[in-house]
C-alpha cells in the first residue's frame, strides 16, 4: 500500500495573515479571541459528524463562547446538522459550505487554530494532512488510516468521543507550548508526504512490478505497508515521532 499525498507549497502556514482571519472571524460571527476550530470534509453519515456536535456542547457548557467551529464541506447531512446546531449550540457553528478553490481551501486551514477529525475509520484522511502541512494542530480518532502518520508527537490522538476531543481542545488552548510542538511536527510530517516525494514512491512501485513480471526481481515475501522514493532501498512511510 502507498499513501497519498499533501501539496506542502499550496497548504502552508504562510498563508496565515491578519486580514484574514478577520475575515473568518467576521464571516462566521467568531467572538474576538475565540479558538477557530475546523473541519473539513463530507457531510456524510460515516464520517461520525455527531461527535463534533457532541464536542461542541461540551466546549459551549464549560468554555461558552471560547471555541467556534467551521465546517467546511457539504453532503446529505448539511441540513440536520445545522438545524441540531441551531437548536443545540446556536451561533457556535458555522458552515462555510463546499470551498470550490483550493486557494480559499489553503487560507482557511491556515487562519485556523486547530482541525477536528471525528472519523475513526477514516482510510487515510487527507484533511489532517493539509491542517498539518498548513501548520494546524490536529484533534483525531487514535485509531484508523490517521495513525500511518500521526502519532502523540504531532497531533492529539484520543478516544472518539466528546470527552476526549474536548478536553484535547481545552489543553491545546491552555497550552500554547503544546500546540506549537504539534504545528512544528505536523508540518515536517506533512513534508515528508509531499506529493513529488510521494509520486516517486509510486514510481519506483511501478518499476520494482515490472521487474518482477520481466522476471528480473523476486516477488517480496513479505513487503513492507508503505515504500519509499526509494527502488532499491525501503523505507517506510510511517510516523517517525
Amino acid at each position: 500500500m502507498l499513501p497519498m499525498g499533501a501539496d506542502c507549497r499550496l497548504f502552508t502556514p504562510e498563508r496565515r495573515s491578519t486580514r484574514m482571519r478577520q475575515c473568518l472571524e467576521r464571516t462566521s460571527g467568531a467572538p474576538e479571541g475565540s479558538i477557530l476550530m475546523l473541519y473539513a470534509g463530507r457531510l456524510a453519515p460515516e464520517k461520525n459528524l455527531d461527535l463534533l456536535l457532541d464536542t461542541m456542547r461540551i466546549l459551549e457548557h464549560q468554555h461558552s463562547c471560547r471555541f467556534h467551529l467551521l465546517i467546511a464541506g457539504d453532503g446529505p447531512l448539511r441540513a440536520t446538522l445545522a438545524h441540531v446546531c441551531g437548536r443545540d449550540v446556536p451561533g457556535s457553528v458555522y458552515f462555510l459550505g463546499h470551498i470550490r478553490s483550493r486557494e480559499a481551501l489553503a487560507d482557511t486551514y491556515a487562519n485556523c487554530d486547530l482541525l477536528l477529525h471525528p472519523n475513526p475509520r477514516e482510510p487515510f484522511g487527507i484533511a489532517p494532512l493539509e491542517a498539518m502541512a498548513s501548520g494546524l494542530p490536529v484533534i483525531a480518532p487514535a485509531s484508523g488510516g490517521i495513525t500511518s502518520y500521526a502519532c502523540a508527537g504531532n497531533a492529539s490522538l484520543v478516544e472518539p468521543d466528546a470527552e476526549a476531543f474536548a478536553g484535547a481542545a481545552i489543553a491545546l488552548r491552555e497550552h500554547p507550548e503544546l500546540a506549537d510542538a504539534h504545528r512544528r511536527a505536523g508540518r515536517a510530517t506533512a513534508k515528508r508526504f509531499d506529493w513529488p516525494a510521494v509520486t516517486a514512491s509510486f514510481f519506483a512501485l511501478y518499476d520494482e512490478l515490472h521487474a518482477i513480471v520481466q522476471g528480473r526481481s523476486a516477488v517480496p515475501a513479505t513487503p513492507p505497508a508503505f515504500y519509499s522514493t526509494c527502488a532499491t532501498v525501503r523505507r517506510p512511510f510511517e510516523c517517525q515521532c
